[in-house]
């Protein structure tokens, strides 16, 4: 009888067990101190691992929509882009020439910027015998990813890290794979993320991120720009005008690279990219090789775009002209020069 005391009895019991061993597992992975989120917040954060931040650090990366939980479930019952960031993360392998059996039994993979698990749950059914660290700096959008987890029974192979993802600081060598879906826009210092990266990735690894690009985003700015000049603007619904006016100005302030500006301060979004920015990158930090490519191979990424950022805001109803403006723009670019602008790609690096 005394050998069957560690037996879970319950699923309560079994869950304590699991978060048990995946928290002695990862405090052998990673250099600071981590606590149970369980027990020093409240249960429902149980299995959420972290190294504990304050309110004026957190203030820094998330707003409201993430950081509340009613906003933040309102985000994740919008949106599902499981299946989207399925074919994204395989088409990727294609393109860098990283072959899925490179990722064996035993290996770990870093979900940088989980969010509600569009990356996660690929990796998850695609890797099926890796373990995988799901980091996130919401816990209210860990929280639901757990939800997730629990209910499909994925949970037993993801451990769940409230982690900002300037501070990857984990042992040397810890990881064959390290995805981030559209994570380093957020921060205040993305070149953090790869000197951690190429410390903390396998030799042969990869990483691989999906993020805006400046050329196609500014592109999207001077379409913006003309719908603000027309005629016709001062008729649109006061949140349409809103909408254009304050992206306008946010795509133009984020080509500032003085992230400490008061602008940021509040902003969810930082970043544009350029590709010259991930190549001083891949220099700096003696990646063996890195790739950028468009993620769309749609021949209309401008109307694309937009429709994608019209769904994502609520911005519904909009009149035809400014579908036939944003379509007047396509016309003058050909199919070839338009995967040049990117708006948005994927950054591929491998140690």
């Amino acid at each position: 009888m005394e050998s069957n005391k560690n037996i879970p009895k319950n699923n309560d019991d079994l869950s304590n067990f699991i978060y048990d061993k995946q928290f002695n597992q990862l405090k052998t992975l990673f250099k600071d101190q981590l606590h149970n989120l369980g027990q020093i917040l409240s249960l429902e954060y149980n299995g959420i691992f972290s190294p504990v931040y304050t309110q004026q650090q957190l203030n820094l990366y998330i707003t409201d929509h993430y950081a509340k939980k009613d906003r933040a479930l309102s985000q994740a019952e919008s949106f599902d882009m499981t299946d989207y960031y399925y074919s994204r993360i395989s088409e990727a392998f294609e393109k860098c020439n990283f072959p899925i059996d490179n990722i064996k039994a035993e290996s770990k993979i870093l979900d940088v910027g989980c969010g509600f698990g569009s990356t996660t749950i690929p990796l998850l059914n695609m890797f099926p015998e890796s373990e995988i660290i799901a980091s996130e700096l919401s816990i209210e959008m860990l929280h639901i990813l757990k939800e997730k987890l629990s209910s499909s029974n994925l949970g037993k192979r993801c451990t769940l890290m409230q982690l900002n993802a300037e501070s990857l600081d984990f042992q040397d060598n810890t990881f064959s794979l390290i995805v981030g879906a559209a994570i380093l826009h957020h921060l205040l210092n993305p070149e953090k993320v790869f000197e951690k990266i190429n410390r903390i990735l396998k030799p042969g690894g990869c990483a691989i991120f999906f993020e805006p690009f400046e050329n196609g985003m500014s592109i999207m700015g001077l379409i913006y720009q003309s719908i603000i000049n027309d005629y016709r603007f001062i008729l649109l619904r006061k949140h349409h005008k809103q909408y254009f006016k304050s992206y306008v100005s946010c795509w133009q302030s984020m080509k500032n690279t003085d992230k400490q500006d008061a602008f940021f301060h509040d902003k969810d979004d930082k970043w544009i990219f350029t590709k010259t920015y991930f190549k001083a990158i891949y220099e700096k930090y003696n990646f063996n090789a890195h790739l950028v490519y468009p993620i769309t191979t749609s021949d209309k990424p401008f109307l694309a775009q937009a429709e994608s950022h019209f769904s994502g805001n609520n911005i519904n109803n909009l009149p035809k002209w400014i579908y036939e403006k944003i379509e007047s723009y396509e016309a003058w670019f050909s199919v070839e020069l338009k995967q040049d602008f990117l708006t948005e790609g994927v950054v591929i690096f491998k140690k």
